[in-house]
């Protein structure tokens, strides 16, 4: 399947308790919204309110000097929410678009890195091909990103630059390699305390077309049954449990005595 798109972004900055994200321009129900919010004081500041409505994919602190939380929400359609900060500190966020990855499960590895000086150093996380890798990094100054890792492209870069502190930019990369993907580290254009956060955000998963699937149904559930040909297999989420349901009418599969139409959900591996 194809890598997951990069797309545009929204941002923001100030210094205070609060602040209310937007979407990017052109934001549809079922793209992919990944929220990076940098902040100084780090583990002194935590959020509440209109974080709710977003799913925590890491939260990386250098002690109380930066601190970096990315999140990610599938758009449904829903207004953002103010984002409440538990003391006053200086901020930066970013709001950035993908689309093409996979609607169920959206994200894979991840993992999150620190230091006191330096360049900041990506850590390394395990990764498959087409999946679209991303380095975000917070910086307790507000540097811009002068160089990004070996292979990644620069996606967005917005410093607080009214009031000093913090950076707030990200990039990516598509992946052509299974295994470790480890990136090289980030060249701000000035250093100071840090955080980075790596993730992979993985692309639409094929349907089970051609395939043996060992599910019988029977009166009290589904036990095993075999779809053949190039059949489309389906799955119906009721109150009751799965049904299951393949394009392949019923008297050229294994499924007899059993009603098959076709519905809107698709069975994902």
């Amino acid at each position: 399947m194809p890598a997951p798109t990069p797309q545009n972004d929204a941002f923001g900055s100030g210094d205070g308790t609060s602040f209310t994200p937007t979407k990017p321009v052109g934001t549809a129900n079922g793209d992919l919204l990944i929220g990076a919010f940098t902040f100084e004081k780090g583990s002194d500041v935590t959020l509440s309110g209109g974080i709710s409505q977003w799913t925590l994919i890491r939260r990386e602190n250098q002690a109380a000097n930066v601190g970096l939380g990315v999140y990610y929400r599938v758009e449904d359609g829903t207004a953002l929410s103010a984002i409440t900060l538990s003391t006053a500190a200086k901020f930066a966020w970013t709001v950035h678009r993908v689309t093409d990855q996979d609607s169920l499960t959206p994200l894979g590895n991840v993992i999150g890195a620190n230091g006191s000086s330096g360049n900041p150093d990506p850590a390394a996380i395990t990764v498959e091909v087409d999946e679209l890798a991303y380095e975000i990094m917070a910086i307790k100054n507000s540097a811009t990103l002068t160089t990004p890792s070996t292979g990644y492209t620069e996606r967005w870069d917005h410093p607080n630059t009214g009031s000093g502190i913090p950076a707030n930019a990200g990039a990516s990369k598509v992946i052509t390699s299974a295994g470790s993907e480890n990136p090289s580290a980030i060249t701000p254009s000035g250093t100071a305390e840090w955080a980075t956060v790596t993730f992979a955000v993985i692309p639409i998963q094929g349907n089970v077309d051609a395939e043996t699937l060992y599910l019988d149904l029977q009166p009290s559930g589904i036990e095993q049954a075999e779809v053949v040909d190039s059949a489309e297999v389906y799955l119906s989420l009721t109150p009751s449990g799965v049904e299951l349901f393949t394009t392949v009418p019923a008297q050229d599969s294994q499924m007899t005595n059993h009603p098959i139409p076709k519905i809107r959900r698709r069975f994902i591996k």
